[in-house]
């Protein structure tokens, strides 16, 4: 998995704290940023679950 690049983490930035919301980030970046987020919310890429706890 290749990093985020930093316009993309920045935006992240300014969604986890509210500044902006997500359907403010410009489109190119949209999907990036919604994997991002969802990655450092739940620590993997995609919405697969193992069953297992954390």
């Amino acid at each position: 998995m290749n990093k985020p690049s930093l316009q993309v983490m920045n935006y992240i930035a300014l969604v986890q704290s509210s500044v902006i919301a997500i359907d403010e980030v410009p489109a190119y970046l949209k999907a990036d940023v919604e994997k991002w987020l969802a990655f450092f919310k739940n620590g993997k890429v995609g919405v697969e679950d193992n069953g297992l706890a954390n």
